[in-house]
């Protein structure tokens, strides 16, 4: 684990705690570092906060008021970028998710890191083993083996199945690794515990529903069935994680190292414990920046978690409005 890893770790393991008033001073001035940034070398940015400063500052007040950044806008931002000499930390370059063989998107290692350490802290809250075998049926993970990024840091051993094998054939792979987590999706859960019959997967403890959507009743449904409890997490294809069920109820979201949101059709802030879009600002990404990035993810805030911005918990996250 590298030193600014750690460091990522213990400081958002501080402002976790934070009472918020000191929570929003902590944040104001990533915010205001992420959007002097954009304003300056962004020229993609430029038109959308022009009119939103004040001279040479931005007025936090108007934050409502900027645009929604969505998917189509992502990949030609990432085409303006893909020529620009960026300063270190080194970035890495990965395809755009959003066009077949088209723009490359740079992302910050910085970013990166704040990111995972965020996942990996939603892992320790859920009480994971950061060093238990991983067993993965998810169509981003190739078959064979590896080290799994998607539930820890140190390098523990992942197995990954066929997607498109039998609900029998993945139970009998699944009793042959011996993992004692799973990671998959909510389908592919609820096929599986369909189909375990009174067997079950002797050893698995804990299954991770990496999907957007996970109703109660599905999660009832593949705890029962699998005799394994459900952490559930939404990760994006261009952000990574962003939010993860919390064991004392709701979602956790990465409000660390970001500022999310959610927003009415008209990109306002939904009324307490109404559904809206997620809406997600990185705080710590200079190599492309996310302003106001519309995930298309329904999702419900907690309303005694509001902060300047915000929210820092959600209380469902997945489900269309009732």
């Amino acid at each position: 684990m590298s030193l600014v890893h750690q460091l990522f770790l213990q400081t958002l393991r501080e402002i976790a705690d934070f009472g918020q008033p000191d929570f929003d001073a902590y944040r104001m001035p990533l915010v205001g570092g992420v959007l002097e940034h954009m304003a300056r070398n962004v020229p993609a940015y430029g038109s959308r906060l022009a009119a939103h400063m004040d001279g040479a500052r931005f007025d936090l007040d108007r934050w409502t008021a900027l645009p929604l950044l969505h998917a189509d806008e992502i990949a030609r931002l990432g085409a303006a970028l893909a020529a620009r000499a960026l300063p270190p930390p080194a970035e890495e370059v990965v395809d755009s998710p959003f066009v077949p063989n088209g723009p490359v998107l740079r992302r910050s290692l910085l970013a990166r890191t704040a990111q995972e350490c965020e996942r990996e802290l939603a892992y320790e809250a859920n009480a994971l083993d950061l060093a238990a075998s991983l067993a993965v049926l998810h169509g981003d993970h190739a078959i064979g083996q590896g080290v799994g990024w998607s539930i820890t840091f140190a390098q523990s051993p992942w197995l990954a199945g066929d997607v498109q094998a039998s609900a029998a054939d993945q139970l009998g792979w699944l009793r042959w690794s011996g993992a004692s987590i799973l990671r998959t999706t909510a389908l592919i859960a609820l096929h599986l515990a369909q189909n375990v019959g009174p067997a079950g997967v002797a050893g698995l403890e804990a299954v991770i529903v990496a999907d957007n959507v996970l109703t109660d009743a599905v999660r009832a449904e593949i705890e029962q069935s699998l005799r394994a409890r459900v952490v559930h997490v939404i990760e994006h294809p261009v952000l990574g994680y962003i939010a993860a069920s919390d064991p004392a109820g709701g979602y956790s979201v990465s409000a660390g190292s970001a500022v999310a949101e959610i927003v009415d059709v008209a990109g306002r802030p939904t009324t307490d414990g109404a559904v809206g879009e997620l809406v997600l600002t990185p705080l710590y990404e200079y190599a492309l920046p996310f302003l106001r990035f519309a995930t298309g993810i329904p999702a419900a805030a907690g309303s005694d978690r509001q902060t300047l911005l915000g929210v820092r918990k959600l209380s469902r996250v997945g489900e269309a409005p009732r």
